[in-house]
């Protein structure tokens, strides 16, 4: 209703502007045309404010877009019917010519102008063809090197360093600490939580019996320092956007409280420390030898005898900031726009050399074979998704990512909702960056894509989104490999290991094989999914 009654609104606010113009103007045409001009540009500017994105992703925030686990795009022009506009048009052209012509001409050159450069924007970017020259046409870099990339550079004094590991090993942290808060056991990961840490996230609760249900939503590189410097540590500032769980009260009546949270974390190590390999990443024991956590007595562990709580060994939060905790069920059936769709691809300069090594150590690497396993995998995840089945997507995803969007689709469940997204298909992607490491080969991607997005209840209503009008959108996408792993990408639901139909357990193995199908040991795996506003390069 809100919608059709606006432009009316609209219209006679126009109106008004227009004729308090002309009578300061005192019959000057420059000054009413030029005043008309700004006041017809303001006119449009409110109605795109309004329609522009008549859609709405859903977030674990609330505040941005992308429910579920895309984050379906918003429309980055204009909708609605803009009658009041036209009005107002015709109105100037009937009842002061002198004005209405030249705005409606200047306008109409000012709106195709805006509208061919807004497109030349949103797609004219980078091509899918991998080894062609960057044109400046084709893509932006980064204002600067983001710290991520920064960070990548640890590998020159530390061979073994892997930016996917790391992001295993922060995430699995993540958890563990609020885990730990809530069975009062901090003090168990002192070896990796600085005593002020602690303290902090202690006082975050005084009743909390349990914390689950840890999601992180987004995790933002903001800061790295002291990376080939003479400095004697690597500082590195994550800021985390995520949902948890808190539970209070008595076993007979527990009392279930939700949280959004924001929260900036401090990472510190040595220098001369050196990572850990994949199948120790998410071992929390003592970080100089291995022993379990429980041989941990005060900073020193009882096994090696070694002071393990001054980042030598491993990485060490040194700080928790909480920037923000609200208590806020999960936003299902909120309609909230995206941004970003319509920005420039962020493209490493480096990113098609880069591939070109990969294809140099795999002769059989294919471009054209990736392009079909990433538009498998987003077919198999849209199903998924949308039938609330995601063990299907098992195979086709990291761990983190895996279990990071089980908890939505078991948060729709519970709610008695389905996101559903209809007729989804990817239009194009670009290559966007790559990097490769002793353990691992990563392609970040940029995925636009096009379909149905709305939420509907197990009784078949929608509560959300639209059911006819399909809505484009685009994301970043990290497929991860191993680093040894040879072979053309595969675009079939068939075991890479054994070639028996792919079935897996909630571990990721192959249940005909047992062979590991979510580590990148075969083919490439979904690892990231970042939303165009929030990827740094």
């Amino acid at each position: 209703m809100m919608m059709k009654r606006f432009p009316l609104r609209v219209y006679h606010w126009a109106s008004d502007r227009l004729a308090a113009l002309r009578r300061r103007a005192r019959g000057s045409p420059v000054v009413v045309v030029v005043a008309a001009l700004a006041v017809l540009g303001a006119t449009v500017a409110v109605c795109q404010d309004v329609w522009a994105r008549p859609g709405g992703g859903h977030s674990f925030s609330g505040r941005s877009s992308g429910g579920g686990f895309s984050g379906r795009g918003g429309y980055g022009g204009g909708g609605g019917d803009g009658i009041g506009l036209v009005f107002l048009v015709v109105r100037l052209l009937f009842v002061y010519p002198q004005i209405g012509v030249p705005v409606l001409v200047i306008g109409g050159v000012w709106y195709f102008a805006t509208q061919r450069q807004r497109q030349h924007r949103g797609w004219s970017t980078m091509t899918a063809q991998y080894g062609r020259a960057q044109s400046p046409h084709l893509g932006r870099e980064p204002a600067r090197t983001s710290p991520r990339k920064r960070l990548e550079k640890l590998r020159s004094v530390d061979p073994d360093f892997s930016l996917v590991l790391f992001e295993d090993f922060v995430f699995a942290l993540y958890a563990r600490a609020h885990e730990a808060r809530g069975d009062r056991q901090l003090d168990q990961l002192s070896p990796y939580l600085a005593g002020n840490a602690r303290q902090r996230l202690t006082s975050l609760s005084v009743d909390a019996t349990q914390v689950k249900n840890i999601v992180i939503g987004a995790m933002t590189y903001v800061d790295v320092s002291g990376v080939g410097s003479t400095a004697d540590s690597v500082n590195v500032v994550l800021e985390f956007e995520s949902n948890y769980t808190e539970v209070a009260g008595n076993r007979d009546e527990p009392l279930e409280r939700s949280y959004y949270a924001v929260e900036r974390w401090t990472f510190s190590r040595h220098q001369a420390a050196r990572s850990r390999p994949p199948e120790r990443i998410r071992n929390f024991g003592c970080p100089s030898c291995g022993a379990p956590l429980d041989g941990i007595r005060g900073n020193r562990c009882s096994f090696c005898n070694k002071v393990v709580d001054t980042g030598e060994f491993d990485w060490m939060v040194t700080e928790v900031n909480v920037l923000g905790r609200e208590r806020r069920p999960p936003p299902l059936t909120s309609d909230v726009a995206e941004q970003g769709t319509n920005l420039p691809t962020i493209v490493d300069r480096d990113a098609p050399a880069r591939l070109q090594a990969i294809a140099r150590k795999d002769p059989e690497f294919d471009w054209a074979a990736l392009e079909k396993r990433i538009q498998f995998i987003f077919g198999v995840l849209q199903e998924a998704w949308s039938n609330r089945e995601w063990l299907k997507a098992r195979p086709y995803v990291s761990d983190n990512l895996f279990q990071m969007l089980q908890y939505w689709i078991d948060t729709y469940r519970a709610a008695g909702l389905r996101n559903v997204t209809e007729n989804a298909k990817i239009t194009r992607i670009q290559l966007a960056s790559v990097t490769s490491d002793w353990y691992f080969d990563a392609i970040t991607v940029r995925i636009h894509a096009t379909g149905l997005d709305y939420t509907i209840t197990d009784g078949g209503k929608v509560v959300s989104g639209s059911r006819s009008r399909p809505r484009p959108y685009s994301e970043y996408w990290t497929l991860i490999r191993g680093s040894g792993t040879r072979g053309a990408s595969r675009a079939e639901a068939s075991c890479p290991s054994c070639g028996a139909p792919v079935k897996v357990n909630m571990a990721g193995n192959c249940a005909y094989c047992s062979a590991r199908l979510t580590a990148g040991e075969f083919d490439w795996v979904l690892s990231r999914i970042e939303q165009d506003e929030a990827y740094q390069g």
